[in-house]
C-alpha cells in the first residue's frame, strides 16, 4: 500500500512539473470572430482559456510547427467538413519554432505580418532563478540529432533561400549548433551571400567556435572565404 502511494505521489508530481511544458498563443488583428487557426493541418477552436478571442494551445510538441490562420469569408461558422477552406481566405503561413518550457506568442496584424515573442513558463522552483542561462552560449550544446534533421527538412521545403535563412537564424539562436552542423545548413542554400549572411549569423551561436575556420571551405569563392575570416578576427571570441 506504501508503495502505491509513493508511486501515485511520484507520477502526481510530475505531471504537476511538465504541465503546460509548452504554449502556443495566437492572437489576430482581424475580427476575431471569423478568425479560424490550423496547426499541423489539425483545425483549432478558440480556447475556453483564452482572453479576447485567442487561441491558446498547451503541450505542443517542442520544435517546428506549421501554422495557418484563416479569416472566414462569410457569415458561415466553425470549419464545417476536416480542412475544408472553401469559405476561408489564408492570411498568413508560416513554420514557428516552439521551445520547450516557453510560452510562444504569435500575434498577427491586418496585413498578415506575423510577430514572434516568447517568455520562459514560470515554474514553482524557479524563486532561486534555477535555469540555465544560455548567455554567450557557455556550456551549451549543439542541437540534437533529432532536432538538427527535423530543421533540415523544414528548410528543404522552402523554395526560396530567404525563407530558408530566416527559419535557419530562428533555429540557432534558440538552440546553438556546432561547426559541422553550420556547414550542413550552409549545403542547403544556392546563393552564396546567403550562405555568407548565415555563417556570419551562426558564429556567435557556434559551441566549438575554436573550429569555425572550417566554415569556409563551405564556400566556392576566395572572397567570401576571406570576408568570413575578417568577420572572425573582428568578432573574436574569448
Amino acid at each position: 500500500m506504501k508503495q502505491i502511494f509513493t508511486l501515485l505521489t511520484s507520477l502526481l508530481f510530475l505531471s504537476s512539473a511538465f504541465a503546460y511544458s509548452t504554449r502556443l498563443t495566437i492572437s489576430s488583428s482581424n475580427d476575431k470572430d471569423n478568425i479560424r487557426v490550423q496547426v499541423d493541418g489539425r483545425n483549432y477552436q478558440v480556447s475556453r482559456n483564452a482572453q479576447d478571442g485567442d487561441f491558446v494551445i498547451d503541450d505542443l510538441r517542442a520544435g517546428y510547427h506549421s501554422i495557418k490562420v484563416y479569416k472566414l469569408s462569410n457569415t458561415r461558422k466553425g470549419w464545417g467538413s476536416q480542412n475544408n477552406t472553401n469559405n476561408l481566405k489564408l492570411i498568413y503561413n508560416g513554420n514557428v519554432y516552439v521551445k520547450n518550457g516557453f510560452h510562444t506568442d504569435i500575434s498577427i496584424n491586418r496585413f498578415g505580418k506575423a510577430f514572434v515573442d516568447e517568455q520562459q513558463i514560470q515554474r514553482y522552483d524557479d524563486d532561486d532563478n534555477n535555469y540555465d542561462n544560455y548567455e554567450g552560449n557557455w556550456n551549451r550544446q549543439p542541437m540534437n540529432e533529432r532536432n538538427f534533421e527535423q530543421l533540415k527538412q523544414t528548410i528543404r521545403r522552402e523554395s526560396f533561400d530567404d525563407s530558408k535563412l530566416s527559419i535557419a537564424k530562428t533555429a540557432v539562436r534558440d538552440q546553438a549548433v556546432s561547426t559541422t552542423q553550420v556547414r550542413e545548413l550552409l549545403s542547403l542554400f544556392s546563393f552564396e551571400q546567403n550562405k555568407l549572411d548565415l555563417a556570419k549569423y551562426c558564429y556567435s551561436y557556434t559551441t566549438d567556435h575554436t573550429n569555425y575556420y572550417q566554415v569556409a571551405n563551405s564556400f566556392g569563392y576566395s572572397s567570401s572565404k576571406q570576408e568570413l575570416m575578417r568577420y572572425i578576427e573582428q568578432n573574436k571570441r574569448q
